[in-house]
């Protein structure tokens, strides 16, 4: 379903876990891509510290987006891809002339998880 990316929020979630989310709107309804724990717990530090598949799903985004900073992405179309018509978001596409491009879950998680 293509979406308009109507906001991103890349911070400390209330539950004190750095993570990023994709708003995006559909018209007749929106919903997020995201939301995943982009750092761990690091027990020696007594503190969460960021990781690199966290820095990764950063990357991923801007790629797809082909921008320099996640601000840059709102306003931008994307298609959802979702496994079911009301399930979760699994994944991103953009499509262009020359060709296009998709951020799957899956994919980051088989390459960090």
């Amino acid at each position: 379903m293509l979406g308009r990316v109507e906001s991103v929020f890349f911070g400390i979630e209330d539950h004190g876990c750095l993570t990023l989310m994709v708003h995006l709107d559909f018209g007749v309804s929106s919903q997020g891509f995201g939301g995943f724990a982009l750092d761990r717990w690091d027990e020696e530090r007594n503190r969460r510290v960021g990781t690199a598949e966290g820095g990764d799903f950063v990357l991923r985004l801007l790629t797809l987006f082909g921008v320099d900073r996640l601000e840059q992405i709102v306003g931008a179309y994307v298609y959802a891809i979702r496994e079911s018509d009301f399930g979760p978001i699994v994944g991103l596409a953009r499509t262009d002339p020359d060709g296009g491009a998709e951020f799957m879950v899956k994919d980051w998680r088989e390459d960090w998880l």
